[in-house]
């Protein structure tokens, strides 16, 4: 004991040693995983679209990575997941959300009010280099967030049966050109 000299116990400072960079490891992944939880919290906003006798109330992730357009009328797309309501769908929508190819082939005979609202969009995906979607033209898109409400006068809606959120947190990806230069603001009403 004589020989240690003040310099404190050699079993101490092997705790010291491993628990310093432990703790730290472990607080560093939680703080990171705690600032990405807020990202994508601070880029969810409340999405109603009308689409002929449809109604939909979900939550949206407003993600700047996306650059999908109509290029033809230069639309913004949204994509619509519609994985937790497909028995309440019309069949004809339920059938191109499931299988897109279906309008592509022929193989679907769809009403004449649908086909009109039908739009074809080129787009790329992780994995594949050239993939077709279909989208429609909405009624309305109303989206909600803390800065204000948006009405998107313009965009094209694409239905999807999978879902977008493992955790369910969201279910539509909002183009952000949604929300800039094709949408206008509805004033806000302030209750004193």
């Amino acid at each position: 004991m004589n020989q240690i000299k003040g310099f404190g116990d050699p079993i101490s400072w092997l705790f010291v040693l491993l628990g310093f960079p432990l703790a730290w490891h472990f607080s560093k992944r939680n703080i990171e995983q705690f600032e990405m939880t807020k990202i994508q919290y601070e880029s969810l906003a409340v999405v109603e679209v009308k689409f002929m006798e449809l109604d939909f109330h979900v939550k949206g992730l407003i993600d700047s990575g996306n650059q999908l357009y109509d290029p033809i009328s230069k639309m913004p797309v949204m994509i619509l997941s519609i994985a937790n309501c497909l028995e309440s769908m019309p069949s004809e929508v339920k059938r191109i959300a499931e299988n897109p190819d279906c309008v592509l082939s022929g193989d679907g005979n769809f009403s004449h009010q649908l086909e009109n609202r039908m739009r074809i969009i080129p787009c790329k995906v992780v994995g594949q280099e050239h993939q077709l979607i279909i989208a429609f033209n909405p009624d309305k898109i109303r989206i909600t967030t803390d800065e204000g409400i948006y009405i998107a006068e313009k965009g094209l809606i694409s239905f999807t049966a999978q879902e977008l959120s493992a955790d369910g947190s969201f279910q539509c990806i909002i183009h952000p050109k949604m929300m800039a230069g094709m949408a206008k603001q509805e004033p806000s009403v302030k209750v004193s």
